[in-house]
């Protein structure tokens, strides 16, 4: 009988660290997770700060996630506005008023890394001329999309270029400075 606490000590042990590695990997989660009267600024932070980095770690190659960014209207109609960039290889983007498109640029390991923003679209318009190839998702109370460059992409190129705002215009409106080519995502 005096040697089963030890054996009761070990495995109540190994049921601590069992859970402790499991919160670890459900934290982001819960943390992350956002009801629909919270403002659109806290669910962007929420997205940025802990659903993105679980998410780039679990999906690893497999697809892009895409952080949200606030931008500040400069004139006095507009309202700030979300964006996200778009490197037009397949990416998770939040939900955002605007996405900069990039080209994409082959990185370390052969993996697709944003390069030069081309300019920018907004993300409803962009996700009625890709109407096939736009998913909404519901992940931990955030609305968020999978973009996929369509396999008929000459047919619609036409149409996406129609609706590009220029980057210098954009800059302008929104005093945005976008990321630097190549470089790892935010």
């Amino acid at each position: 009988m005096s040697d089963l606490w030890l054996y009761a000590l070990a495995a109540g042990l190994v049921a601590v660290a069992a859970a402790g590695l499991l919160l670890l990997r459900v934290l982001p989660l819960l943390r992350g997770r956002t009801g629909p009267d919270e403002p659109p600024a806290r669910r962007r932070a929420k997205w940025n700060r802990h659903l993105v980095p679980f998410l780039r770690r679990t999906l690893k190659d497999k697809a892009h996630v895409a952080a949200a960014a606030e931008v500040p209207a400069t004139e006095a109609q507009g309202p700030p506005a979300s964006l996200s960039v778009w490197c037009l290889v397949k990416t998770i983007v939040p939900e955002v008023d605007w996405l900069a498109l990039a080209r994409p640029q082959a990185g370390a390991g052969g993996a697709v890394v944003c390069g030069e923003v081309l300019g920018a679209v907004p993300a409803a318009r962009l996700r009625e001329i890709l109407s096939l190839d736009v998913h909404r998702q519901d992940l931990f109370g955030h609305a968020a999309y999978v973009y996929v460059w369509p396999a008929d992409a000459e047919a619609r190129l036409a149409e996406v270029v129609a609706e590009l705002v220029p980057l210098d215009v954009f800059q302008t409106r929104y005093q945005w400075t976008p990321p630097v080519p190549g470089a790892p995502p935010p």
